[in-house]
Formats: C-alpha cells, sequence, structure tokens
C-alpha cells in the first residue's frame, strides 16, 4: 500500500513538474519571438500618440486663452471697436498671393475688413468669403496695397507717405521721393488716407532701401510676424457689426 501511494505521488510530481515547465518555457520562449516585440511597439506606438495628442489639445488650448487675452487687452486700448477671433485653417504659397482660409461667420463678417494681430498689428484684409471659410490676403500678396506713414528718425516734423504692395513675396512701400531721408529701423504704419484701413496699424520696419532711377525710393518693410506660423488671427469688424 506504501509503495502505491509512493508511486502514486512520484507521478504526480513528474506531471506537475512537466506542466509548469511547459508554460514557463512557453512564456520564457515567447519573449524571443519577433510578434511579441511588434504588439509591444505598437502598443508604445499607440500611448505615444495618445500622450501626444493630448499634449497638443492642451497647447492648442492655451494659445487660444493667450490669444483671448491678448484681444482684451486690446479692447481695453480700443474699446469701440469690436473683433471676430478666426481660425486658420489652410494656407496658399503660391503665384505671388501669399494668403491664409480662416473659418468665420460670413453674418458678421466680410469682404474687405483688415485682418491683425495682437498688438495692433495689421496682417491682411478679407478677400473672399465662401461659406464658412474666407481668404485673407496677406501683406506679402499683390492682391495687398494701403496708404501708409513712415516715422523717419531723420526727418523729426511729419511722418513720410507712401504706398505699401505686395510684390513677389515682399512687402515694398512706393511713392516715396528720393529727397526724403529714411533710415533701415524706420517704422511704418497705415495712414488711413485711403480708408481702407484705420490709421496706426502696424506694418513693420524698414529692411532695405533702394535708390534707382526714376524719382523715387523702393523700401522693403520686415514685418514682425512669420505668416506661415499663424494660427489665429482677429478681424477688425465695422461699428454696426453685431456680435451674437
Amino acid at each position: 500500500m506504501r509503495n502505491i501511494f509512493l508511486t502514486f505521488i512520484a507521478f504526480l510530481s513528474i506531471f506537475f513538474f512537466f506542466f509548469f515547465s511547459s508554460q514557463a518555457s512557453t512564456w520564457f520562449f515567447s519573449l524571443f519571438k519577433p510578434s511579441y516585440y511588434l504588439k509591444t511597439i505598437n502598443l508604445l506606438k499607440e500611448e505615444n500618440a495618445l500622450l501626444y495628442s493630448e499634449i497638443s489639445q492642451k497647447k492648442e488650448i492655451l494659445k487660444e486663452n493667450k490669444n483671448l487675452k491678448k484681444l482684451l487687452e486690446i479692447k481695453e486700448k480700443e474699446p469701440k471697436r469690436k473683433y471676430f477671433l478666426a481660425k486658420v485653417t489652410g494656407l496658399n504659397l503660391f503665384n505671388y498671393q501669399p494668403s491664409i482660409i480662416i473659418e468665420v461667420d460670413k453674418k458678421i463678417v466680410k469682404e474687405g475688413m483688415p485682418v491683425i494681430l495682437p498688438g495692433n498689428i495689421l496682417f491682411g484684409l478679407v478677400k473672399k468669403i465662401s461659406g464658412e471659410r474666407a481668404k485673407v490676403a496677406t501683406l506679402f500678396s499683390q492682391e495687398f496695397s494701403t496708404s501708409v506713414k513712415i516715422f523717419s528718425s531723420s526727418e523729426k516734423e511729419k511722418p513720410i507717405i507712401g504706398l505699401a504692395k505686395g510684390e513677389e513675396s515682399k512687402i515694398i512701400v512706393d511713392l516715396v521721393s528720393k529727397e526724403k531721408k529714411i533710415e533701415k529701423g524706420d517704422s511704418v504704419f497705415t495712414s488711413g488716407l485711403d480708408q481702407k484701413f484705420p490709421a496706426d496699424l502696424y506694418l513693420g520696419k524698414i529692411r532695405k532701401i533702394e535708390k534707382k532711377e526714376g524719382l523715387f525710393q523702393k523700401i522693403e518693410i520686415e514685418p514682425p510676424f512669420k505668416w506661415q506660423e499663424i494660427s489665429q488671427v482677429f478681424i477688425l469688424l465695422n461699428e454696426t457689426s453685431t456680435i451674437e
């Protein structure tokens, strides 16, 4: 009887040894299978994608909050003005007509309205509206032109009037006499004389001055922004515009 019992115990020991060692070896050798690593890598990629998405969303929220704060600062300085905050959804880099596409409410936003950035910086104007999208011609576009005034550090009496326009993806000021003393770094603002834009919107500083044949200088402006990196803009509405 004792021998039978010992034989039974020995049989169970051998059975459990081979069973568990088989399970352990299966798990151990699975670590060296390519499929195991591929599955792990895919899981890590999915987790990284989710984390990146969350970080991007938080960045967008922070950027929007920052722009809204700047909008409130603008409104404090110009309480009578009305603004519409628009999100940039596309870019156009072709044919010397740099432009952006923005989301708008066509009941509020109209063609010809100025588009600005925080700090009363002129960015362009609303050129065409289609549904809930609008095309904005930037300062670099051949579709853009406006009367400007240059505050020269040499001529301190009156600002110098000229015509700013987009030309070959640059911002050029024309119709400024060669007799006028202008220097690099002088500031350029809208004059408001042509009534396209309000006066005193900032375009940038003079970057380059050319004096060739003819009566006028050719002046290039360097704006305080990179238009391809702009994600949100402000549209300067009419005084009669109603915001719901």
